[in-house]
């Protein structure tokens, strides 16, 4: 008999406080402790050639996560602190994450879909960076 599955995402615990998270389609999983995936998670592809290659391995593992966070928060990590603030003259966006010293700006004007697909496409440019991570001059 087949096995059904109504979800492309499969998410077990095979003990308490440990989690596996699978995509069905292309059977890529990570494993991760309670509210610390970005300090634990280990990540398993298939010997595929086709899912080996860097950006076909970034995306799978990118929309898994995405599905991740936005369905199961509260197993991920703990909640994000962001403040969203103007400037003292009003004429600036602060986007602020304290505890990481994060500190985005826009000018007023920026609408809210621009502001997200800017720092979305400022994201993909620092993940795909983060092989040069050491060489870059700060």
């Amino acid at each position: 008999m087949e096995k059904i599955t109504l979800s492309r995402y499969v998410i077990e615990s095979p003990e308490e406080g440990l989690y596996e998270v699978r995509d069905t389609k292309t059977n890529v999983f990570v494993t991760f402790k309670e509210k610390q995936f970005k300090e634990t998670q280990e990540w398993y592809f298939p010997a595929d050639p086709a899912i080996q290659r860097p950006i076909t391995m970034n995306r799978i593992a990118d929309k898994l996560e995405a599905w991740l966070r936005l369905n199961h928060p509260e197993i991920v990590s703990e909640p994000e602190k962001f403040i969203l603030k103007r400037s003292d003259d009003g004429k600036t966006i602060i986007l602020e994450r304290p505890s990481q010293g994060l500190v985005i700006t826009f000018p007023e004007s920026t609408g809210k879909v621009t502001a997200s697909a800017q720092i979305r496409a400022a994201s993909m440019w620092l993940k795909n960076m983060a092989d040069n991570w050491d060489t870059v001059d700060f």
